[in-house]
């Protein structure tokens, strides 16, 4: 697998001694976490200061985070952490970031690592062991928090997230600052009030307000349809689709559906929903042991039947269950011998006519002052080993490639459904792909060479092309919330 550049830590000690001897520096992210025989092993990959993207990659639209942290006491007291120049945390999106979500939950945890072994163990003891950054389960509890707990508060504005974030427990500053300063990193204080004025703090005390007299009720705006059950996956999905996906948090609640037990939006759930979005899953679609399928795609017909202001978009999965659930046909592909047994890594997408005429896809390039000639060509992240064979009778062929005759299509304005994965970048595929599929075998060693698996620039036919996550992203948003 390739790992990141830098220098590995390695730190055994208990839980009590974890709480009170260690801080992690600024430009180091947490990389693993074990328990074993009462200890607590912590490994720490040091980050070398990185462009906010690959080589091969476009830009992320959503670059920048700023945060500031909060704990309410019993009294319903507040206090807040700034910087002591009194500005908020702030960080900036790095190349194994796959969305601003990493971003955010690794300057959290700069600060806060060494206090919550103390009060999670119960929450990583059922993770295995990886040695990556999407796996890692104090970076997934951030993430969960993010979109799970009302006590935090998210605003968006440009390419710039403002965060307002709960702790469970009181910072000791002491300790804390004394850390920092021995990293020449600005030590930070308790606050108040003069609090910086993009934050909407006035939400905060709100929220905190009908939390505590219990007339918070959320409403969901947008539905995750999670069909994947393993532990290797949860909260990863959330934190690469609503972290480039996301446009508004103030008000428009994600909610998560656990599709593979057939749990699915209520009727009252789907009238406030404007967006259900499908993504990835180990799973097979053609699996007749895989009961929970003929539910969820019994549940995309009645949406689309019923419910005409509600938008679907999936990905991988996504894409093969709704190929089924529409009347098309899916298999498990047979490989390209001597090349992959595995569709993995970079993909070139060629589009039809059809694709250019679709309005989401008209409004970006609208925005963007391109036509169908100079508009980028689309290169995604694949992983998958199954497909979409026939199209729905009601689909538009939208997009192919070399290895897959449907790789995108759609139905109408209401239906977006796309065989890769565009919320996959280079560090997914590095830290995911490599491992599950690279090393056992499952596909060669050569794909390095062949630029499937690598960060550098991606040769086509002898075209250099640039990975366009973050232009599908762009898309995929006007099609949410057109």
């Amino acid at each position: 697998m390739k790992r990141s550049k830098g220098i590995l830590k390695r730190f055994e000690t208990s839980s009590e001694e974890v709480a009170a001897s260690y801080l992690w520096p600024s430009d180091s992210i947490l990389s693993s976490i074990q328990l074993l025989n009462q200890q607590i092993i912590i490994y720490l990959e040091m980050v070398e200061p990185s462009k906010p993207h690959f080589d091969g990659e476009d830009d992320p639209y959503y670059k920048h985070c700023q945060i500031i942290l909060y704990h309410q006491n019993q009294a319903q007291e507040v206090s807040y952490y700034l910087k002591e120049d009194g500005q908020p945390l702030n960080g900036t999106i790095i190349e194994r970031e796959g969305s601003i979500m990493y971003t955010i939950a690794r300057v959290i945890l700069q600060l806060t690592a060494q206090y919550l072994p103390k009060e999670n163990l119960e929450y990583m003891s059922p993770y295995s062991v990886r040695d990556n950054l999407y796996q890692n389960p104090l970076i997934l509890k951030v993430i969960r928090a993010l979109y799970e707990d009302d006590r935090v508060i998210i605003q968006i504005s440009g390419d710039t997230w403002y965060v307002i974030y709960p702790l469970t427990i009181e910072l000791p500053l002491d300790q804390v600052n004394l850390r920092l300063k021995a990293y020449s990193q600005p030590q930070l204080k308790l606050a108040k009030d003069a609090l910086p004025q993009e934050f909407p703090i006035d939400d905060l005390k709100t929220r905190l307000t009908s939390l505590s007299n219990g007339t918070y009720h959320p409403k969901p705006y947008y539905g995750f349809i999670m069909e994947e059950d393993t532990q290797d996956w949860q909260f990863v999905y959330q934190g690469l689709f609503m972290g480039n996906f996301a446009t508004d948090w103030t008000n428009k609640r994600w909610k998560v559906y656990s599709a593979f037990r057939c749990e699915l939006p209520s009727e009252e759930d789907l009238k406030s929903i404007k967006a259900l979005v499908f993504p990835g899953s180990a799973r097979a679609v053609h699996d007749p042991s895989n009961a929970f399928v003929e539910v969820v795609s019994k549940f995309i017909r009645k949406v689309l039947a019923d419910h005409s202001e509600i938008k679907l978009f999936g990905s991988c999965f996504g894409h093969q269950i709704f190929g089924h659930a529409l009347g098309g046909r899916t298999e498990q592909m047979k490989g390209i011998p001597e090349v992959r047994q595995k569709i993995i890594g970079r993909e070139y997408i060629k589009v039809t006519e059809a694709f250019y005429e679709m309005p989401y896809v008209k409004k970006y390039m609208e925005d963007k002052g391109f036509t169908k000639d100079t508009m980028p060509k689309i290169v995604l992240q694949q992983s998958h080993g199954d497909q979409v064979c026939i199209l729905p009778p009601s689909a538009t062929l939208l997009g192919y490639s070399d290895f897959c005759a449907i790789e995108m299509f759609g139905v109408g304005e209401r239906l977006l459904s796309m065989q890769p994965h565009p919320d996959f970048n280079q560090g997914v595929g590095d830290e995911l792909n490599a491992a599950e599929y690279l090393i056992p075998g499952i596909i060669r060693y050569d794909a390095f060479e062949r630029n499937w698996l690598t960060n550098s620039i991606f040769w086509y036919k002898g075209e250099v092309l640039r990975e366009t996550r973050n232009m599908m992203h762009a898309i995929i948003r006007n099609f949410l919330y057109a």
